[in-house]
């Protein structure tokens, strides 16, 4: 097999790792909760511990591939992922498989920070959208196989089994330090206190947002990490402006914008990928193999649909129309899923949530990266990915805190609501000015100047 082959084939096997980590344990779930004795406030810790981490790790992988290349610190990631899901594995109690989600879930960070680094840097650039094609294609069938596997996994040892699954990334060590560079920018430097006020922070809201479910003392963890992580982001925001949430990026309204849509995207998602099995152990009494094999033709539908999106963004359909689209059939599936006590609408509805990702996610990221300078583009995408990945965090908080039913209403009419604001005109004078000047006061001066209208847009944060 040629690099150019074998280079796609080992990046998508480890997306598709990254995706089974969280499909085949969403199918497990009522049997890791009877097994621990978990509420459903317990369960969705489950999936929240993991989309933290994740959502903390992809930017901080992603400045490290800057620094020092993408081979040291993809291996680190597979390594961490292994031996979370391990961890994982053999837990006695929550306590423990919280600790191997955390790390499961900051490992895999690592794939989708660095991968895109890796297939630009040893792929020829007119060979590279091949190359994604294979990526996205070989994810694919993984992650819609991901349900499957869970439960054939259950079914033949038990649900450890199935969490486990994501430490098979050790066995692509040695092919991941032969492919990976270790190449980098050793003038540059990772901004570690913003990293860790931002993670800080990041947690606080969702622990916040949990706490109704989980108690009141996980309510005023979340609140004092949120406040006193907000306040000292602000600040040293203010002494760093190009670090690790970049000044000109943050106050940009068009970035906040595409990055709520994708994290009310993220949330459907992980509430529905939560509340689909839960639903259909509990009210039909499936097992994990019938779980699984119903729902591998939905988790089909995914790649099905982002290939769909792809020829239809080649045919000029705008990156909002798409996006918008995929947020509706999200939403709106979600709600038929908690309204109707049937298998098909429950299917239906795991199948809509996956169409409606596949149409969204690689359309708002392309209006992330049309919008933003070249020199940024990196970060912006890096920190698109951070709040879209918390925003899964806090679907599955919601569901914890509110019910299966309930916090699966509430997820998709938060998501169809932002969804609606992609309809707005969004070139105005405004935000011309701040995607020229990247700050807010920079704008209201640019406004006042009678050349304002005229900028082109194009140059700031999405």
């Amino acid at each position: 097999m040629t690099t150019t082959a074998r280079i796609p084939l080992v990046m998508g096997v480890l997306f598709g790792l990254a995706a089974v980590g969280s499909s085949a344990t969403a199918v497990v779930v009522p049997e890791l909760g009877a097994d621990l004795d978990l509420d459903t406030e317990g369960i969705a810790a489950v999936f929240v511990a993991y989309s933290i981490a994740f959502a903390a790790t992809t930017a901080v992988f992603g400045r490290l591939g800057d620094l020092h290349g993408q081979r040291t610190p993809l291996v680190i990631g597979m390594v961490v992922m292994a031996i979370g899901s391990l961890v994982s594995a053999v837990a006695p109690d929550l306590l423990v498989l919280l600790v191997g989600r955390v790390a499961q879930g900051a490992g895999a960070g690592a794939i989708p920070a660095l991968v895109p680094g890796v297939l630009s840097s040893r792929i020829p650039a007119d060979d590279q959208p091949a190359a994604l094609s294979s990526v996205a294609g070989v994810a694919g069938v993984l992650a819609a196989l991901g349900p499957l596997l869970g439960g054939l996994s259950a079914a033949a040892v038990s649900w450890r089994l199935a969490v486990a699954l994501p430490a098979a990334g050790l066995l692509l060590v040695p092919a991941i330090r032969a492919i990976a560079l270790d190449q980098g920018d050793a003038s540059s430097r990772l901004d570690r206190r913003g990293a860790a006020l931002t993670a800080a922070s990041a947690s606080g809201l969702v622990l916040v947002l949990q706490a109704p479910g989980i108690g009141v003392a996980v309510g005023v963890v979340g609140a004092v990490l949120l406040v006193v992580g907000g306040t000292a982001l602000v600040r040293h925001q203010r002494h760093e402006p190009d670090g690790f949430t970049p000044r000109a990026i943050v106050a940009s309204p068009p970035f906040w914008l595409n990055a709520v849509v994708g994290a009310t995207m993220a949330a459907v998602y992980l509430s529905i990928l939560l509340a689909v099995p839960v639903r259909l152990a509990a009210e039909q009494s499936w097992s994990a193999v019938q779980i699984g094999a119903a729902l591998v033709p939905a988790a089909a539908a995914g790649p099905v649909a982002s290939a769909l999106g792809k020829r239809l963004a080649e045919r000029g359909i705008p990156s909002a129309v798409l996006a918008g689209v995929g947020v509706a059939v999200s939403g709106f599936g979600a709600i038929a899923a908690a309204l109707i006590d049937s298998p098909v609408a429950q299917v239906a509805g795991f199948a809509s949530a996956l169409i409606g990702f596949g149409l969204a996610q690689p359309a708002l990221i392309d209006r992330i990266a049309r919008g933003t300078s070249p020199d940024r583009r990196g970060i912006a995408v890096g920190l698109f990915n951070l709040v879209f990945f918390l925003g899964g965090a806090i679907g599955s908080a919601l569901v914890g805190s509110f019910g299966i039913d309930d916090g699966s209403l509430l997820v998709a009419g938060l998501a169809i609501a932002s969804g609606a604001l992609l309809a707005r005109p969004h070139d105005t004078p405004y935000e011309r000015c701040v995607r020229s000047t990247g700050t807010i006061a920079g704008a209201i001066h640019c406004l006042a100047s009678p050349r304002s209208s005229g900028l082109s847009p194009g140059r700031g944060g999405g």
